[in-house]
């Protein structure tokens, strides 16, 4: 991390007379760019007010599925040829991409700007030196709470794991003295580790709050970490939580936990920033009388000494080294107008996505209080926490790490394997696919 500061920081002033050059040539050249994206709504919305700024850059906005632009990005890495000028690629996908030459170092461009994002975003699109994507989007998480839950059984916001796994168990005390029981159909679950389809995810965001890792070097080649203390102490605290009855285990977006969250009977979500932005507010609101139930609180700690926190998801846009100087100069332009001079209305109004860059925090739209959550500011709280979240390196080996970690969660939390048992058979797994991946 410390030698991607020094090496944009000495490229600052080369760089500030490089982007000054390419005005007049943007100004007087006809340039046509591709961009490709699951999503190019929120994008071609700013491409209105872009044109008038430069008229003579032309974009062309393609929409696919993401595994396809994945697809799509790899054929022409094996083409060389093929690929747009521009590319949105998820964060846990970087390291797929960044050590193949496809991507477009933006060492120059970003280093007035690097200071501004936060820095386990700089770490996680900087590979040999170099730094190949611009943070659009991310996922802080926090905890979700249903306020009028906490207030009818007397609980404050949790600040530590402990005292989190300590009030689900409180909870579940006091409604079996009310004479309700997890087999009832009012039973309030304290919190969700959705093993049936996103065990893998809730695992992550506990190694990453842990500062633990999903991959690790050994003689200079990654092998799964999934076996770290970090993953262990993370999979027994979802075990423990799931045996005491506090955590719903179903699937995450089934009708039967859409149905609980909409009537109040999940009482906490460890959950990224878009959970609450998109599946709180614009899916689940579908339930009567939710607006100002929730309400939003910093990710419990391990231990009160050492803040952390945790992130998922969010994506970075990139340029391709598939296009000419010319190309490659227009594209910064979009990039800067969309991700840095009007990032609030691209990401978080056009795209209802959280910001990764850090000045947008400031932005009134982003500080105004919501009455979805009684009046926090959602999104300004979890950007606060973005200083906190160590980083995480994904490597291209990701999609082990997420079909492993997903059927060892399923074992330990719905057929009793042990946590020690499951991790390590997964890791065994893991690291034969990487040695057959070579």
């Amino acid at each position: 991390m410390r030698r991607v500061r020094m090496l944009v920081f000495t490229l600052v002033i080369a760089s500030l007379f490089a982007m000054a050059s390419m005005g007049p040539a943007l100004a007087q050249e006809k340039v046509k760019l591709t961009y490709w994206s699951w999503g190019v709504g929120p994008w071609e919305a700013m491409y209105e007010g872009f044109q008038e700024e430069f008229p003579n850059i032309e974009i062309t906005f393609e929409e696919y599925a993401v595994t396809d632009v994945y697809a799509k990005l790899t054929t022409a890495v094996a083409a060389g040829t093929g690929a747009p000028t521009m590319c949105a690629i998820e964060c846990d996908r970087m390291l797929v991409y960044m050590p193949t030459g496809l991507l477009a170092p933006l060492d120059d461009e970003m280093a007035p700007y690097i200071d501004d994002f936060p820095e386990f975003l700089i770490a996680n699109n900087s590979y040999g030196g170099h730094l190949y994507g611009i943070p659009q989007d991310v996922g802080p998480c926090g905890l979700f709470y249903r306020a009028d839950v906490f207030d009818e059984y007397g609980f404050p916001a949790p600040r530590t794991m402990a005292h989190f796994k300590a009030q689900g168990e409180a909870l579940k005390a006091a409604q079996a003295a009310k004479g309700i029981n997890p087999e009832d159909l009012e039973y309030i679950y304290y919190t969700g580790f959705n093993a049936v389809d996103e065990g893998a995810h809730f695992l992550m965001m506990l190694i990453n709050s842990l500062g633990g890792q999903l991959f690790r070097l050994e003689d200079g080649k990654y092998v799964s970490a999934l076996d770290s203390p970090e993953a262990l102490k993370a999979m027994k605290f979802m075990k423990e939580m799931a045996d005491a009855g506090t955590a719903y285990t179903g699937a995450m977006w089934s009708d039967d936990w859409c149905a609980m969250n909409t009537q109040g009977l999940v009482a906490t979500t460890l959950g990224a920033s878009w959970y609450g932005s998109w599946a709180l507010k614009q899916w689940l609101s579908m339930g009567e009388g939710n607006e100002g139930n929730w309400r939003i609180a910093a990710w419990p700690q391990w231990t009160l000494d050492v803040k952390t926190g945790a992130n998922w998801g969010g994506s970075e846009v990139c340029t391709l080294t598939q296009s000419t100087e010319a190309e490659r100069a227009a594209a910064w332009e979009f990039h800067k107008y969309c991700l840095i001079d009007n990032v609030v209305e691209a990401v978080f109004v056009q795209a209802s996505c959280t910001p990764a860059y850090l000045p947008g925090a400031e932005d009134p739209l982003i500080t105004a209080s919501d009455p979805y959550f009684g009046g926090q500011a959602m999104t300004k709280l979890l950007m606060d926490e973005m200083a906190y979240i160590p980083p995480m390196e994904y490597t291209g080996y990701f999609d082990l790490f997420m079909t492993n970690a997903q059927t060892a969660a399923e074992k330990v939390l719905l057929q009793g394997v042990s946590p020690e048992e499951a991790l390590t058979e997964a890791v065994d797994i893991i690291n034969a696919d990487i040695a057959l991946r070579g």
